[in-house]
């Protein structure tokens, strides 16, 4: 029996959407923002295209599997981190700056639309916490005060969406890179120059072949997403609540060692500090 609380939280919600739910499958939380609309271009254009790169990350088979992903899957995942700081970083503005401003023209409320994708049936630790990570980044985003603002988006606000995505890659570089704690937290660090590093196993990881079982070997393909491959607008949705085991949490899958101490620095800008 689900255990019942009396206030509501953030944590992502349940896509129980005809065949959706059974799958698990679930989307940022965006709040109060119940007209699914912003203002904000930089907000909408971040939030469609980081949405659409997280579904197609955690549609992966490797997801269903209790082992490391492939490099395959840590690839993509390192893309849409470098991509995130790019994007958010790249155009914050800093107290001490002026933001755009038009004259006469001002632009109208636009969309906002989400990717369900697999989440809450996730078998895999590393790709469960990315999912995480990538949907706290999008509700920041979707709740931000900042939707009423039409162009720019504050140092402050890139700031808070993006430190969930800079804890991942810490603690991803950490456990499957095997550095340090002073390397992974470095603000330049960029993991996709250090790939070959990827070697999981020698860090503690042991193998869950022996337990794990065969997933139903279907996975939905582009005919079957339809839709939900080019997002469904907030406004849209039905009312979600959270998946009824939110609290259950997952096992973890593996512990900490040192190793590589230098930092990949590269044309992908810094986390803000």
């Amino acid at each position: 029996m689900p255990v019942i609380h009396p206030f509501t939280s953030d944590a992502p919600l349940f896509y129980n959407v005809g065949v959706w739910g059974s799958r698990g499958y679930g989307v940022p939380n965006f709040g109060k923002n119940e007209s699914g609309q912003t203002l904000n271009r930089m907000i909408e254009r971040f939030t469609t295209e980081g949405g659409r790169r997280i579904s197609s990350i955690m549609h992966h088979p490797d997801s269903q599997r209790v082992d490391p992903p492939s490099l395959n899957t840590v690839k993509r995942i390192i893309s849409f981190i470098n991509r995130a700081r790019i994007m958010l970083v790249g155009r914050q503005v800093q107290e001490n700056e002026m933001k755009f401003e038009g004259a006469k023209v001002h632009g109208g409320r636009i969309p906002l639309v989400v990717f369900p994708c697999p989440f809450f049936k996730v078998d895999n630790r590393l790709m469960r916490d990315f999912g995480e990570a990538g949907f706290a980044c999008m509700a920041e985003l979707f709740q931000s005060s900042e939707n009423g603002v039409e162009h720019d988006i504050t140092a402050t606000l890139a700031e808070v969406a993006l430190r969930y995505i800079k804890r991942f890659q810490r603690d991803m570089a950490l456990d499957y890179f095997g550095m340090t704690r002073e390397a992974a937290e470095a603000p330049d660090l960029n993991l996709d120059g250090m790939l070959d590093q990827y070697t999981p196993r020698e860090y503690g990881f042991v193998s869950g072949e022996a337990y794990d079982d065969v997933d139903t070997l279907s996975f939905p393909d582009e005919i079957d997403l339809g839709p939900l491959a080019k997002g469904v607008l907030i406004m849209d949705l039905p009312t979600l609540g959270p998946y009824p085991y939110a609290d259950s949490g997952m096992p973890g899958s593996g512990g900490t060692v040192g190793g590589a101490t230098t930092a990949t620095t590269g044309t992908v800008p810094p986390f803000p500090e």
